[in-house]
């Protein structure tokens, strides 16, 4: 029984059928993880996810808020305890405001999250992490990789009126440990765009961006400088 509910959920999850109820709604709200959400203040954030549990630094945290190019960029990471498994959270805000949230369940769990568990009952524990992350996103695009040899890997997009969110079973994108990678990994979320030729993989990590159209391009305005 556990089995036949995990695939039912993995289908679901997929397809855009009934968990995805409240698609109309999604394309005006904007996207979210759980208590946090795309455009929520500081203020908001920091009531929801304090100190010393949160830690939020200047920039990305690569370069560990040293360059003052990037002004009013602020990254916040915490781990989400409400799991049997520990669940990483990022969010970028840009003057103020949350711009982007990122999401990575553990390494080596992208089967679960593919449409193709493996036997037995360990996708069981992530079948509310999955509801989290895009129960109420709707219907998804499918995203087919530039890249050579990634052909068989898949990504899937939603878009509101506000944001994008986009699923990575393996994460692919254009990082080079630095502010500028971060900002090229923005653009091309926003830009629909999957895992291009030079893009860098983390095969085996599957990850969830959340990011809002109008201040995600002006965080990665920001972090390209």
């Amino acid at each position: 029984m556990l089995i036949i509910s995990e695939v039912v959920l993995f289908i679901v999850f997929f397809s855009g059928s009934a968990l995805f109820a409240q698609a109309s709604a999604s394309e005006r709200q904007p996207y979210g993880f759980r208590d946090v959400h795309i455009g929520m203040s500081a203020a908001a954030f920091k009531v929801k996810h304090p100190a010393p549990k949160t830690k939020c630094i200047l920039g990305t945290g690569q370069v560990m808020g040293t360059h003052p190019s990037t002004p009013a960029v602020t990254r916040c990471d915490y781990q989400e305890s409400d799991y049997d498994v520990p669940v990483r959270v990022s969010a970028m805000l840009v003057d103020g405001r949350i711009a982007l949230i990122e999401v990575e369940p553990p390494l080596d769990t992208y089967s679960c999250f593919e449409g193709s568990p493996p036997p037995g009952n360990f996708c069981e524990m992530y079948l509310k992490l999955m509801e989290d992350m895009a129960g109420s996103l709707g219907p998804a695009r499918q995203m087919i990789p530039a890249k050579a040899g990634m052909e068989n890997f898949r990504a899937r997009r939603w878009e509101s009126d506000s944001s994008v969110a986009e699923f990575q079973a393996h994460m692919c994108g254009p990082w080079d440990g630095t502010d500028g990678g971060w900002s090229k990994v923005i653009s091309s979320i926003l830009d629909g765009d999957y895992c291009a030729q030079n893009d860098t993989v983390s095969i085996r990590q599957p990850v969830m961006f959340y990011v809002a159209k109008e201040s995600g391009r002006t965080l990665s305005s920001r972090l390209a400088k």
